[in-house]
């Protein structure tokens, strides 16, 4: 008796299906009805050639030194933050990094997208969120989440002064509601660490007693 494969595969109880595929880096721990689309950082395939690694260390350390004004302290702050994405992508370090400067073309934009996107390589566009539009990291139904970093340039206070509660929540909550058109919101593991770049002074609404 003939019937459409389709038909036949649906009536197979041992058949391999899963619920949802979600990115859920490490050290997140996958379900066994969730198919992990994590495929590890881009880099790791490359082989890499050893005086071209020094050369490329050389450059990015000396962007560190000029985002942080020279400050040691500042510097190894920012690579132990990006150390730390790195060795565990899927946790949420729960603050937000501001590059500010008055000056336009220090390296800030640079330094927030240029190092993860090599790391990340064809993957960038799929982890990296970079807009100067709040309302596509915080938006109804953006769903930044799920990112690995989400990056808001040129920072406003008529953006972030309004909505400072939500980014503090973004930026702390471990979970966050994933909405789209026509479909029930569910809530996700939020992953994405909050960089800020800007050349206003008062970009950011950053109290005297805020943590």
């Amino acid at each position: 008796k003939e019937k459409p494969f389709i038909n036949w595969w649906l009536e197979q109880t041992d058949r391999l299906c899963y619920d949802d595929f979600r990115a859920l880096p490490p050290p997140l721990i996958c379900p066994a009805n969730v198919k992990n689309i994590w495929s590890g950082w881009d880099i790791e395939r490359v082989p890499l050639d050893e005086s071209l690694t020094n050369d490329c260390l050389k450059n990015i350390l000396q962007l560190f030194d000029v985002v942080s004004n020279y400050d040691e302290r500042v510097k190894n702050y920012l690579l132990d933050i990006f150390a730390l994405k790195v060795q565990k992508p899927g946790q949420k370090n729960r603050i937000c990094i501001v590059l500010y400067s008055q000056r336009e073309g220090c390296g800030k934009t640079a330094l927030a997208t240029e190092i993860f996107s090599k790391f990340l390589g064809n993957l960038s566009t799929k982890y990296i969120l970079e807009t100067s539009k709040i309302d596509n990291i915080i938006g109804r139904f953006a769903n930044p989440a799920e990112n690995l970093v989400c990056i808001l340039n040129e920072a406003e206070a008529k953006d972030t002064y309004l909505t400072s509660e939500a980014l503090k929540s973004f930026i702390t909550e471990p979970t966050w509601g994933k909405e789209t058109k026509g479909v029930d919101r569910v809530m996700v593991d939020n992953i994405a660490d909050l960089w800020v770049t800007t050349n206003n002074v008062n970009g950011v609404k950053i109290g005297a007693y805020d943590r």
